[in-house]
């Protein structure tokens, strides 16, 4: 059972936990919009590997904090516009101020 598979209250599915590295990702994030950005890019200005930051970058698109352009040499990414960005905004400064991350 992953991480995000685990059964919260009433046998609802809990979201994964949002990381260090997320928080740190996303504010690269927030530092670029609106500009369209590479993975490596972007995990070298968030300090992450580029493995973990393409793993962080495939959820963030799932919830819709994060468009995708599928383009070669390598897909690009920016903060999505939308009503799931707020919620997940506020999850990720939660996240940060219980990690001790506030800038």
């Amino acid at each position: 059972m992953t991480t995000q598979d685990q059964p919260g209250p009433s046998g609802t599915t809990r979201p994964p936990p949002v990381t260090a590295r997320e928080v740190a990702l996303v504010r690269v994030l927030l530092a670029a919009e609106p500009g369209w950005q590479s993975c490596t890019e972007l995990a070298a200005a968030a300090g992450v590997p580029v493995r973990t930051a393409r793993h962080l970058l495939a959820r963030l698109c799932t919830v819709g904090l994060v468009d995708l352009a599928p383009v070669r040499p390598g897909p690009r990414y920016r903060l999505a516009d939308g009503s799931q960005r707020g919620a997940y905004l506020h999850r990720v400064d939660a996240a940060a101020e219980v990690l001790g991350l506030r800038p």
